[in-house]
């Protein structure tokens, strides 16, 4: 998708979602938030994470972040589909049996949708659009593939809408009233989107469902630490990873680092303990980069902590320290935690990403 800035105008538009949109990567994608049988997932363009089997996301304000372990995807209809972990997962009410099987009544009926995004500052967006017109199309991201239903679009300037479509936009989804009708998979220009029409999603979706194959389709979802120390997993992270094949969530496992780029000055992730409720923590642990030729060790470190019992996270702030090149830190905690953030606001080198190589939270017993 090319890119383009948006023009900042306020427009306030007689509508309100009941589903959740998401940002995913940083804001370099778009994704909604769907529930199935006690679970959340998200369902996103296939092209906004090629590689890797987690990425990283958050909702409009008040946020909440997460992250989601792909299991599905099709990738010449352009769409995938992901587990949702973290507290975002707080936030998906959409059921995945409310979405529609069938949007031609609303096609039909109407020329008049709305996009709906979630900008890289957090900001719930919706734009007027006009629908311009429905057509099949045999080819997805220049690959030749079975024909699927687009829905074509363009911001709706006669009801006074100026913004435009800018880079992002992947995944965003096209409204008729309250009732999804497409998700966005390019943008022609500045003014226009094509959107993979719902059924295309939902039908094949529906099947996957009920075939019952879901474990089998991806061996690298998070995993409780198999290391010393108390269980726990990664449920969010914010930073540029260095290399998608290494989310973080391998920590939690001790089988890969976290090592991300600074995004917006900061860098940070989310352990939440396995135990259910509050757990006693008496200790973290972080080790810097194994090779300080390759990696930097962080430099100012901010540790929050979760007491909540049950809810959205409550994070509070703990304590301030600073790591040392080459010596583990060890942060002393002796409290109930539920789940601990760990924010890095800067690092020894400025031209090497930084990196923790593992991560141990020890019991307070």
């Amino acid at each position: 998708m090319s890119a383009f800035r948006i023009l900042i105008f306020a427009l306030v538009l007689p509508f309100a979602a009941n589903a959740e949109s998401v940002a995913l990567k940083e804001g370099l994608g778009q994704g909604l938030l769907l529930r199935h049988l006690g679970n959340c997932y998200v369902v996103f363009p296939s092209h906004v994470h090629k590689d890797g089997p987690v990425l990283n996301l958050f909702t409009s304000s008040p946020q909440a972040a997460g992250i989601g372990t792909v299991f599905f995807r099709r990738t010449e209809a352009d769409f995938a589909l992901a587990l949702v972990r973290g507290s975002a997962s707080e936030r998906c009410t959409q059921p995945f049996s409310k979405l529609p099987r069938d949007t031609a009544r609303l096609l039909n009926g109407s020329r008049n949708a709305v996009l709906e995004r979630v900008n890289p500052q957090g900001g719930l967006e919706r734009l007027a659009m006009r629908i311009d017109r429905i057509a099949w199309a045999a080819e997805t991201e220049g690959v030749a593939s079975g024909l699927y239903q687009y829905i074509y679009a363009s911001t709706d300037t006669a009801a006074g809408e100026t913004r435009e479509v800018y880079q992002g936009t992947s995944g965003a989804i096209l409204y008729i009233d309250d009732t999804p009708v497409g998700m966005v998979v390019t943008a022609p220009d500045a003014t226009s989107v094509r959107a993979l029409r719902m059924e295309e999603i939902t039908l094949p979706l529906t099947r996957w469902f009920a075939s019952g194959s879901f474990g089998a389709l991806n061996e690298s979802a998070p995993k409780d630490a198999v290391s010393d120390g108390l269980p726990f997993t990664i449920t969010e992270w914010t930073g540029k990873l260095a290399d998608q094949a290494l989310p973080p969530t391998g920590l939690a496992t001790g089988t890969a680092p976290f090592r991300a780029h600074p995004v917006s000055g900061s860098v940070s992730f989310v352990l939440e303990l396995s135990k259910v409720g509050n757990v006693g923590v008496r200790e973290l642990v972080l080790a810097g980069p194994t090779d300080e030729n390759t990696a930097t060790t962080p430099r100012k470190v901010v540790i929050d902590v979760d007491r909540s019992r049950r809810g959205p996270a409550d994070f509070r702030s703990f304590t301030s320290v600073e790591m040392t090149p080459g010596a583990p830190l060890s942060v002393a905690m002796n409290t109930l935690v539920r789940r601990v953030r760990v924010r890095i606001l800067s690092a020894w080198s400025a031209d090497k990403p930084i990196e923790i190589s593992s991560v141990t939270v020890t019991d307070a017993k």
